[in-house]
């Protein structure tokens, strides 16, 4: 992969799109795409957005060397998106299969009280029943309005954590116990003292007490009205949550003494992410899959060979749901969901606006450069994908989430390779011969033929021949003498995968075939006769007529006597389509009449010959 990778790399530098519209009203199934290889256009509006976009989380990090990567997600104040801190770019300790993107909020959005007015001293501090856990995945901060869009909120995994992880801190002395609080499956938390204070999270492990901050999910349990808070440096403190330990050992329910910021920390699920695009050092918006937004490719994608589009893959697609801009994807690969690809080397993706017809061509300069030598499905795939992109607006860069449907695989036929041109020939009225072609397809693609006749030396413009569908054809045995027909055959390519079915065709030269005057074949019977004294001749068949034609051959040189060397012709020929035989230059054939023998006869003698 690594060589290819290198390959794909020098085809890149010269990419760039070009759209030509086509006229309809709204994306249509029939509307077709346009993968085009040719002359290098100017560059789109997106090019900036594409330059600094990578597949999944790209160029995100982790914290390093004190320096942390961002990103923005959702609008916590209707308004404006809300800036996170990038903790694990690709965390395995939430049980969210293939991975999450752990996000902490980078400022305190709010505050509240751990518990509610009464908690009861069994529930006292566990975050299960806490009323922070249940306003986080409530109207405070999930459903809240404006907060999260549809698909965000979707992006956001159920969270599952039973016990601390490696790497989380494990922090306790006499007056200082961290209770590690489990995550059942909220999607939206707060960190654990041993998560607020993991060093691979960019936080400090040390501890200190009563100073202000903000809430982590876990409380002391050396003395259960104390919860653990960060501070403003990030330490952990603790702070008393309830009004006094009299009324906690009496059990009666409490009142909280102290509200805490909340800094909400959720996972996104790496599936969910397409991909991501930095907008300023360090900081970076993602790009989600939209289950809204769907793009449909079927059959009848085809490379053109002539005319405006010659070159070109032509790709039917129907698009539905909020988009305004398709965008193609190109992998050495299989794509995978939320796969990581910081490295361009191995991709090439490009963004097209929609225009106001709501369909579009697009156009890739240079494919062939990356194409070439590949083989489709294996070498490389093509992905045909529809974005909701939130473009820059001057000088102001646009923090948004982006969206884009699924990538639809599509087939990308190549062309045949036709090793063997069909020969000018000719043939001689009624016989069976065949015109023939040789071609070879790319691995995964599939060949099939069609013949075509023309009255002129054009491998365009002639008729289909019905059932001519294999690599050679029989030319009809009783076309006329005299005349000339051209034959050519189209070879396609084709590629299939799933809905998706692309062909490839290349057009054979136009071979022309004569009809010639049929020459008949004499098949003479026995040549060997015995005098009988009536006139004998050897019997002739003509050989290779035409099935419904009836030809009679007229012989002379018949003999009566016994001799040799006698010689017998054909002379004449008649019947129907006469004209389309000819007799061969040699005509005639020798035979014998050999004497009857009288071996054993009886013999009269008159006997008035000696009286």
């Amino acid at each position: 992969m690594g060589r290819l990778r290198k390959l794909l790399l020098k085809g890149m530098i010269s990419f760039a799109l070009t759209i030509v519209p086509v006229m309809g009203a709204v994306p249509l199934p029939g509307a077709v795409m346009t993968v085009h290889a040719g002359v290098v256009p100017p560059p789109i509006k997106l090019q900036n957005k594409i330059n600094n976009t990578k597949l999944g989380t790209g160029d995100i990090t982790n914290i390093v060397n004190g320096h942390r990567h961002y990103v923005y997600f959702g609008k916590y104040d209707g308004t404006n998106p809300t800036k996170y801190r990038v903790l694990d770019v690709n965390s395995s300790d939430f049980g969210i299969e293939g991975g999450s993107l752990l996000l902490e909020s980078d400022e305190v959005l709010y505050s509240a009280n751990y518990n509610e007015n009464g908690t009861s001293v069994d529930k006292l501090g566990d975050w299960q029943f806490s009323n922070l856990r249940t306003g986080m995945n409530g109207d405070e901060f999930l459903t809240k309005q404006g907060n999260f869009t549809v698909s965000e909120s979707a992006a956001i995994g159920e969270s599952t954590k039973r016990e601390r992880a490696e790497g989380d801190s494990v922090l306790s002395d006499s007056n200082r116990n961290f209770h590690f609080a489990p995550l059942t499956g909220e999607k939206i938390f707060i960190l654990d003292a041993s998560e607020a204070s993991r060093v691979s999270y960019g936080y400090e492990s040390s501890n200190s007490k009563n100073q202000n901050g903000w809430w982590v999910r876990s409380y002391n349990s050396y003395n259960g009205n104390d919860f653990w808070i960060r501070g403003e440096g990030g330490q952990l403190v603790l702070k008393e949550a309830f009004r006094n330990s009299a009324d906690y050992n009496s059990g009666s329910g409490f009142s909280p003494v102290v509200s805490g910021g909340v800094t909400p920390a959720f996972n996104i699920k790496r599936s969910s992410i397409f991909s991501s695009t930095g907008i300023s050092t360090g900081e970076y918006k993602l790009t989600l899959f939209d289950d809204s937004i769907k793009v449909i490719s079927g059959q009848g994608g085809k490379l053109a060979t002539s005319g405006t589009y010659r070159g070109a893959y032509t790709i039917p697609y129907s698009v539905t749901g909020d988009y305004d801009g398709l965008s193609v994807l190109l992998l050495d690969h299989k794509y995978v969901p939320g796969e990581n690809v910081a490295d361009q080397e191995s991709y090439y993706y490009k963004g097209l606006p929609v225009h106001e017809d709501g369909s579009s061509r697009m156009a890739i300069a240079g494919i062939e450069d990356i194409i070439k030598n590949k083989k489709w499905g294996i070498d490389y795939h093509v992905y045909i994908l529809a974005e909701k992109v939130h473009s820059d607006n001057g000088t102001v860069v646009n923090k948004e989430t982006d969206y884009v449907s699924y990538p639809v695989e599509v087939a990308i036929a190549s062309l045949p390779a036709i090793t063997g041109q069909p020969s000018d020939m000719d043939i001689p009225y009624g016989s069976d011969n065949v015109i023939s072609v040789q071609a070879s397809a790319a691995e995964n693609n599939t060949l099939s033929y069609q013949w075509y006749e023309n009255t002129s030396a054009s491998n365009t413009g002639g008729t289909a021949i019905e059932g001519a569908t294999s690599a050679s054809y029989a030319v009809p045995a009783k076309k006329a003498v005299g005349s000339e027909s051209y034959y050519y055959c189209v070879v396609t390519s084709t590629a299939k995968v799933g809905d998706s079915v692309c062909t490839a065709e290349k057009v054979s030269n136009a071979a022309k075939v004569r009809i010639t005057v049929k020459e008949i074949e004499l098949d003479w019977g026995n040549t060997d006769f015995t005098y009988n004294g009536r006139a004998q001749l050897p019997l002739v068949t003509p050989k290779g007529i035409a099935k419904g034609d009836e030809i009679t051959l007229t012989v002379s040189g018949a003999e009566i006597n016994a001799g040799t060397g006698y010689l017998a012709e054909v002379t004449a020929i008649s019947g129907n389509n006469i004209a389309n035989y000819r007799l061969p230059d040699d005509c005639t054939k020798r035979f014998s009449i050999l004497p009857k023998s009288i071996k054993g006869a009886e013999v009269t003698l008159d006997k008035t010959l000696y009286e």
